[in-house]
């Protein structure tokens, strides 16, 4: 029996025009993602799904190291969920979660 992938786009995520498509293989790692910042995005996301309204995130260097990637690929991960509305940055004080009704 052969092994079938199921590709799936990312919504409002788009690079260069052309929309970024993963390939989901049922479990939760890296290599199913494009690019690593869409899985650390993803993770972000999945983490953050519960949490209230205002919760501070753990720093963007912690979350490297959680993940075993680099900061760089956290800090691109979670600007793009600052411009997608799901978090907010204080300067000096750290990213919080953003109220997602606005």
């Amino acid at each position: 029996m052969a092994h079938t992938d199921q590709v799936a786009s990312i919504p409002g995520r788009q690079s260069s025009g052309k929309t970024v498509y993963i390939i989901t293989r049922g479990a939760d790692t890296m290599d199913k993602f494009a690019y690593k910042y869409l899985f650390v995005e993803y993770k972000i996301r999945k983490f953050i799904r519960n949490l209230e309204v205002d919760t501070k995130l753990n720093g963007e260097r912690t979350i490297a190291k959680e993940l075993g990637i680099s900061y760089m690929t956290v800090r691109k991960a979670v600007e793009n969920l600052v411009v997608d509305g799901v978090l907010y940055k204080i300067p000096k004080r750290g990213t919080y979660v953003a109220d997602r009704m606005q």
